[in-house]
């Protein structure tokens, strides 16, 4: 390859790293802005699946049927699908959070490397 395309090749390389940076920047400050309010979103989604207060959800949920008059075998019915979706979201956000902590870890791993990269 001949100095000239070399020099070229090194010139794009450059630039797109340096875009690369600029877009990861930019990703890495959005993040960190949107920490604080998917935690606490998660929190308050993960505390309405808590044992104590998922029961509590499902026998107000079965109550409120009663009251209004609906018969048995459909409150017990909707109260199942209740609990079954609330389950599911609980299992959702166990796997969101599993993924979360697994690639906390790889994104350490990312940055100690640059680090290592950018002291050569």
């Amino acid at each position: 390859m001949s100095e000239e395309k070399k020099e070229r090749r090194e010139i794009r390389e450059s630039s797109d790293v340096e875009e690369l940076r600029g877009v990861l920047k930019a990703v890495s400050g959005f993040l960190k802005d949107i920490k604080e309010p998917v935690s606490d979103l998660l929190s308050t989604l993960l505390g309405t699946i808590s044992g104590d207060k998922l029961g509590d959800d499902v026998a107000k949920f079965y109550k409120r049927l009663k009251e209004v008059g609906m018969p048995d075998d459909e409150i017990r019915d909707l109260t199942r699908r209740y609990l079954e979706q609330r389950l599911a979201l609980s299992q959702m956000l166990n796997k969101i959070l599993s993924f979360m902590e697994t690639h906390r870890g790889r994104r350490i791993e990312i940055k100690e490397e640059r680090e290592k990269e950018s002291e050569d």
